[in-house]
């Protein structure tokens, strides 16, 4: 697969556009796999980082949702071993301290996926085109 990440929005926004209108009782962890293969094959990848998937899993409110996202998750691989290493967390304390141009803040998530895809050559793929480089 590409040397590409999908941001945790781009997990987000697929799931949401499948589960529109249906009850998590409604979701089987079949379905969730499926909708991961299709997500997969559209973006050509299948890579995440450690926090893409722990910011994913704290979206889930219940067991109910729970389920179905690990089975959705399952099918991506991790690609950084969770492994974030001080040096990561240097570079996005200085990704944090950048001011951008909308004054919009930074989100701790953002600047540590940025940090570590950096140091592993990886291409972020976001919803948000704010998102830090």
């Amino acid at each position: 697969m590409s040397r590409r990440v999908l941001d945790t929005n781009i997990l987000i926004n697929f799931w949401a556009r499948k589960v529109a209108g249906r009850r998590s009782a409604d979701i089987t962890p079949r379905d969730a796999v499926t909708w991961a293969r299709e997500l997969i094959k559209l973006h050509g990848t299948d890579a995440i980082i450690t926090p893409i998937y722990i910011e994913y899993v704290c979206g889930q409110g219940d067991e109910q949702w729970m389920k179905p996202a690990r089975a959705y998750l399952g099918e991506f691989e991790i690609v950084d071993a969770g492994r974030i290493l001080p040096a990561d967390w240097k570079v996005a304390k200085q990704i944090a301290h950048r001011i951008l141009r909308d004054r919009s803040p930074r989100q701790l998530g953002d600047c540590i996926i940025r940090a570590i895809c950096n140091k592993l050559h990886l291409e972020v793929l976001a919803a948000d085109r704010r998102f830090p480089v």
